[in-house]
């Protein structure tokens, strides 16, 4: 007997719009530039398969430089630990555990939302803050370049010089930050574009632990020890 898989999570929501943020230029190493608003996300949530975490309409951020959503469009994602995600990731693979952990001090400290409200400025460069942890490689330390991707090797916004400041700000403090961690988890999808929530109260997506022979054979062999009792 296999174990059997885990269920997953899935969500699907319409984006309405990218709101409050700021329309920028995303350009990378060796890839082409792309234009984008950069902000909150905002999504009416459609469905959850009953896991209750997400508020509706939920704020989301982009962590994926790959694929696309687009504003009235829905989409479905697997919800999944940071550490999965995005797919396809930098390099060919998702985030590392000390990209995850950064991500969390960053919304510790400055997360604007739906409900926390922002300017534009605060919540684009919120925006770019997260592009640059999942999207840098960890050698070249935190900096979004509003000059020149190669001078720090992977990204640089530009278009909004005022957010451009205010992200690296936000990536210079976050190293001394050791207070409360939020839990964070990622909508996942091989063909949309991925993203990162907070999840409110720190609730997990409740995926049962896979049933093994072993954990049957047990279970099996203590009810056996349970009925001899009984004669």
């Amino acid at each position: 007997m296999t174990a059997a898989a885990a269920s997953a999570i899935t969500v699907t929501a319409q984006l309405t719009d990218v709101n409050p943020g700021l329309n920028v230029s995303v350009h990378r190493a060796n890839n082409t530039n792309v234009s984008t608003r950069a902000g909150v996300y905002n999504f009416d949530l459609i469905s959850d398969d009953g896991w209750g975490a997400l508020a509706d309409p939920f704020p989301a951020f982009c962590i994926d430089l790959n694929q696309y959503v687009w504003y009235g469009g829905t989409f479905s994602w697997e919800v999944k630990s940071p550490e999965e995600a995005p797919v396809p990731g930098p390099d060919g693979h998702p985030m590392t555990s000390a990209q995850h952990l950064d991500l969390r001090k960053l919304y510790a400290m400055y997360y604007v939302g739906a409900t926390t409200g922002g300017s534009n400025v605060e919540s684009a460069a919120f925006q770019a803050a997260v592009w640059e942890i999942v999207w840098e490689a960890p050698a070249n330390g935190y900096n979004v370049d509003g000059t020149n991707a190669a001078a720090r090797g992977r990204i640089y916004v530009n278009n909004t010089w005022a957010a451009t400041g205010r992200a690296n700000d936000m990536l210079q403090s976050i190293g001394s930050y050791t207070g409360h961690m939020p839990t964070l988890m990622a909508l996942v999808s091989t063909t949309n574009q991925d993203q990162i929530v907070l999840v409110p109260g720190g609730g997990q997506p409740p995926i049962p632990e896979p049933v093994t022979a072993a954990g049957l054979a047990m279970a099996i062999a203590g009810l056996a020890r349970y009925a001899r009792k009984r004669r």
